[in-house]
């Protein structure tokens, strides 16, 4: 069994995909937490703790996260808080 990653998913179910946003190195998903409600007035996101960081334990797979949410592909722009993501694509289709 796949282990999940902590998420705080915040705003309202819609058509749209949902947003996953990755906090900093070093950091959890609180980072997001002044700037959400705002971010979140007409979409899902999903406040997600990276592997190892807040409550997600190590070897939690963000793919999982993803699928449960419902989302049908993912982009993630790179950045330093990213870094341990890099080896995936940056657009794929998740499992059903």
């Amino acid at each position: 069994m796949t282990a999940r990653p902590f998420a705080e998913v915040i705003g309202p179910g819609s058509e749209q995909e949902p947003v996953l946003l990755l906090h900093s190195l070093g950091l959890d998903h609180t980072m997001w937490h002044p700037c959400a409600p705002f971010l979140a007035a007409d979409r899902r996101l999903l406040l997600a703790d990276l592997p190892g960081h807040g409550r997600s334990p190590a070897g939690a797979e963000l793919a999982a996260l993803l699928d449960d949410a419902g989302a049908a592909t993912s982009a993630r722009p790179g950045s330093f808080g990213s870094r341990p993501d890099h080896g995936r694509a940056r657009f794929w289709p998740v499992p059903r």
